[in-house]
Formats: C-alpha cells, structure tokens, sequence
C-alpha cells in the first residue's frame, strides 16, 4: 500500500513537470523577445503595474511607450522618472478613457 502511494506521487510529480515543461512558453513567450522599435499603449500607466509595464518596453524591449492616464501630475513625475535620457521613445498622455463620448 506505502509503495503505491509513493509510486503514484512520484508519476504525479512527472506528470506536473512534463506539463509544465509544455506550458512554459505560455508564461514566457518569446515573441515579447523581439519587440524592438514596436509601439506600445499603455492605459493607465502613471503609477503602480502600468509604469512598471513601461519601464520593461523602454528599457527591456527597446519599444516606443505611450502612456495615457487621467492624473497629469503623476503623470508627469512617471515621465521624469522614466525617460531621463529617452524621451523621443515616451509619449505621455493625460486623458480619461473612463468615460463615453456622449457624456
């Protein structure tokens, strides 16, 4: 009985690496590998996983960045933190996309 448990736990755990092994290019594809000179938008970018988004595609990937958020004073100190040196790849936009075109 003890030994089929640990056989089953042992086939258990081929059966997880085999899986992740095929799955590993889902969490790190490598067409995010070749995006030089892409252009990337941004939506709500000023602070938090956007800016750092940002920070991958300019520094990382070599992209051009626009960024659009609705707070433009953070949105500028997110542009003097970003792109000291790399403002013709950085374009930042204060808009809010949160509401209709009717209102």
């Amino acid at each position: 009985m003890l030994l089929a448990i640990i056989l089953a736990c042992i086939g258990a755990f081929a059966l997880l690496t085999i899986l992740i092994y095929l799955y590993r290019p889902l969490y790190h594809p490598k067409y995010l590998e070749d995006l030089y000179d892409y252009h990337v938008v941004i939506t709500g970018g000023s602070s938090g996983i956007g800016k750092e988004l940002a920070r991958l595609f300019l520094n990382e990937y070599g992209s051009r960045v626009t960024i659009l958020a609705r707070n433009s004073e953070r949105l500028e100190e997110c542009r003097r933190d970003l792109s000291p040196n790399l403002s013709e790849r950085l374009l930042c936009l204060s808009v809010d996309i949160s509401q209709s075109y009717e209102e």
